[in-house]
């Protein structure tokens, strides 16, 4: 836009100067038909775009080297078309810390809307967030504008690589006498719940004795007991970093195998 003026500025000041030398009529005219249409073009920016609606669309999640799309849209309600109408998106993943911003120009005719499409690519999983917060109307030559307000936001979750981990490796259970969770490890002393039945062998206690089922089995059956356990697990993930960011690769990594882990926690029920 800076350009736009500068060139016009240049223009009009040689066009004066060669009137000047010249005496020329024409050129005079050439100058007043600028200074009418400068002065339309300024007067129609401040007359229009005042009745714009901006939207941005994005799918709920995409994947990573894959182009994930979305559309921009801008509505006019009123009879006058926006000749360029200039967005400033602005995006941001929220994992990575990377950001960036994409101007958008295009023209809107009257009652009605004009979009175009959006593409993003990554190799970096996140939660990416998009947002025009800002909104130019300019002339046919961009040496006028109105900043307008806006807000429009949209969310996309690009999601990780998920890879098997080996759940024995993560299987942790602490004693709770209160708990109503029970190993599937090894058995205990609470008898409220059965670990196992098995046949009889010397050195059990009597009163391990399952009567009913041996009665029916014709063989002794000895009932186990279970041992009750918390096996909950908290898994954290340190994303707060004040200063030293991690490169975006290195959280992209870090979110993949945090979840890798918690899938296969839910895989062996343990929640």
């Amino acid at each position: 836009m800076a350009k736009s003026r500068i060139t016009g500025v240049i223009l009009f000041l040689l066009g004066i100067a060669i009137y000047l030398f010249s005496g020329s009529y024409g050129m005079l005219c050439i100058l007043a038909a600028g200074i009418v249409i400068l002065a339309g073009g300024a007067f129609y920016t401040w007359l229009s775009g005042k009745a714009l609606e901006t939207e941005v669309h994005f799918p709920e999640n995409g994947e990573k080297e894959s182009s994930t799309e979305g559309t921009l849209r801008i509505s006019n309600a009123s009879w006058l078309p926006v000749l360029k109408a200039v967005c400033h998106l602005n995006w941001e993943n929220r994992l990575t810390g990377e950001h960036g911003e994409k101007k958008i120009i295009l023209a809107v005719p009257g009652r009605a809307s004009a979009e175009t499409a959006l593409q993003m690519t990554t190799s970096f999983s996140g939660a990416y967030e998009f947002e025009v917060e800002k909104l130019e109307i300019r002339d046919a030559c961009s040496v006028f504008r109105k900043k307008m307000q806006t807000s429009a936001t949209a969310e996309t979750i690009i999601l990780p690589d998920i890879t098997e981990v080996e759940v024995d490796a993560l299987k942790a259970e602490a004693y709770d006498m209160e708990s109503f969770q029970y190993s599937s490890l090894q058995k205990g002393e609470d008898a409220g719940e059965t670990f196992q039945l098995r046949n009889y062998m010397p050195g059990d206690s009597m009163k391990q004795v399952h009567w009913k089922l041996s009665a029916k089995l014709d063989e002794l059956t000895v009932r186990e007991a279970s041992y009750p356990v918390y096996d909950a697990i908290l898994v954290f993930m340190e994303t707060g970093f004040e200063e030293n960011m991690p490169q975006p690769e290195d959280l992209d990594k870090q979110m993949s195998r945090t979840l890798s882990v918690l899938k296969s926690l839910l895989d062996a029920h343990v929640t």
